[in-house]
């Protein structure tokens, strides 16, 4: 027969495994490399307005492509909560296939994430030439970086 206190110190010590092998799958989880935002024309159709949660390890690249079409008057603008947290590395319009007169296309960015931290990211559709007319669009990305 086991002894009363080694029963009771081995279940503590099981306890004691379980709880500090939880904290390191939790704390230990590697955030991507790469994170991808897309929202196309139909998302924004039906939610203006959409939020995004993502998370991004640090060196790692957050890729947010949005529709967009040129012949509307409105151009997309983002600004940042937090700033030192990701860069801007690149920013550059993607048409269609088809490339005819009207059809839309993506706009794409690439965010670098350079250091440990939160912000988010607002997108929004302004009319170009019009400073302060927003568009109907806006896109929040909250961004982790791990």
């Amino acid at each position: 027969m086991i002894p009363r206190t080694l029963m009771k110190c081995t279940i503590l010590l099981i306890v004691i495994i379980m709880v500090a092998a939880s904290i390191c799958l939790v704390g230990c989880y590697a955030a991507p490399n790469e994170a991808l935002v897309e929202i196309t024309c139909d998302d924004f159709a039906e939610h203006n307005s959409i939020l995004k949660n993502r998370l991004v390890a640090v060196q790692g690249l957050l890729v947010v492509g949005l529709c967009h079409n040129p012949t509307t008057g409105y151009e997309w603008d983002w600004s940042m909560s937090e700033s030192g947290i990701v860069d801007e590395t690149d920013h550059h319009y993607e048409s269609t296939d088809d490339e005819a007169y009207g059809e839309g296309g993506i706009d794409v960015w690439t965010f670098k994430a350079v250091k440990r931290g939160n912000t988010t990211i607002t997108m929004e559709q302004v009319r170009m030439g019009l400073p302060g007319e927003k568009g109907p669009w806006k896109l929040n990305i909250s961004v982790s970086v791990r």
